[in-house]
């Protein structure tokens, strides 16, 4: 069978080009000559809009403070001193714009007016840079808001440096009775032996510990090997109970035995005990097994973590040892160059 297939045709034809659809310098001035009104007109409305806008809208000044964020002595860990910064700027930073700021603006005026202020940390810097835009009326109150936020920026730091100051000192002072104790022998030989017999307390109680750790551990492997023994007398009094009925079924069956109602009864009554002790055994099983199991285990985990922190006491006690007779060897060899 043959199809006839259609030619091919230009479904989107390019339209003709011709010179008569230019448009030309002179029609655009002629068209412009026509409606200069209208572009004067327009024009001079914008100029107006602009002009009474400017004359409408106050203008307002930039009013800015900058905190430069001091440096505080601190003692390092070999004794010497160092100046570190009393704040990281991002802290700072996040400290002023979302707590000083909010609380001064409600604080100040009422709260009516709240002034907007942006607070930057230069690029590796340490400055604080508050920044705001105010009209001449409003002067006043923007520089009182920034003028507030510094002093509460300055109280803070200071109440850091004097604690650092305090704590500096507090070291120099330890430092200055720890030497004094050191040339002391009475004393020294008197800090040794406590030393000494902390140490050896520790060891006791770490081996008292480890024994009780072991007796823990022993209940535990004893709970689970009673566990195991009640499971096997439940088993054994479920058999019990499912001879016991068979027996009770066979006595029903046996007739009109003159014996059948005291088998009957001696059965029921062996029911009764064995239903007993199963419901005890049960309830070990269920309940006082497993939560003896599960206070034991605590009791192991608590003793692990007391074991562990006995093991860090001990470990620091050492070291505070041979710190003292590190110190006593420093001090004599300091007498002897004297």
């Amino acid at each position: 069978m043959t199809v006839d297939v259609p030619s091919p045709r230009n479904l989107n034809p390019i339209e003709p080009y011709h010179d008569e659809q230019e448009i030309s310098l002179a029609d655009i001035v002629a068209v412009l000559a026509r409606r200069k009104w209208l572009f004067l007109g327009v024009w001079a409305a914008v100029v107006a809009a602009a002009v009474v806008y400017l004359a409408v809208t106050p203008i307002s000044y930039r009013y800015f403070g900058v905190i430069a964020l001091g440096r505080v002595p601190e003692q390092a860990t070999d004794g010497s001193l160092k100046l570190t910064l009393i704040e990281d700027p991002a802290t700072a930073t996040a400290r002023v714009k979302d707590g000083y700021i909010p609380v001064v603006n409600a604080v100040s005026d009422g709260g009516h007016q709240r002034v907007n202020i942006t607070v930057k940390n230069p690029r590796n810097t340490t400055l604080l840079v508050m920044e705001t835009y105010a009209p001449d009326d409003k002067a006043a109150r923007a520089e009182n808001v920034l003028r507030e936020i510094g002093d509460r920026l300055i109280s803070d730091h200071r109440n850091i440096s004097g604690y650092a100051a305090s704590r500096l000192r507090a070291r120099l002072d330890a430092a200055r009775t720890r030497l004094a104790e050191l040339q002391d022998d009475r004393l020294f030989e008197t800090r040794l032996r406590q030393h000494r017999h902390a140490i050896e307390d520790l060891k006791r109680q770490r081996q008292a510990m480890a024994d009780r750790r072991r007796l823990v551990r022993k209940r535990i492997e004893d709970t689970s090997a009673r566990l195991g023994l009640v499971r096997e007398e439940l088993a054994r009094l479920d058999r019990q109970l499912a001879d016991l009925e068979a027996s009770r079924k066979q006595v029903l069956n046996a007739g009109s035995d003159p014996t059948r109602a005291m088998s009957i009864l001696l059965i029921a009554t062996q029911v009764d005990r064995v239903e007993d002790r199963r419901a005890k055994l049960e309830h070990e099983v269920q309940l006082a097994i497993p939560r003896q199991k599960r206070q034991l285990q605590q009791e192991l985990r608590d003793l692990d973590r007391k074991a562990a922190s006995l093991a860090e006491s001990l470990k620091t006690a050492e070291a505070k040892l041979q710190a003292l007779l590190a110190g006593r060897e420093r001090s004599i060899e300091k007498q002897k160059a004297a």
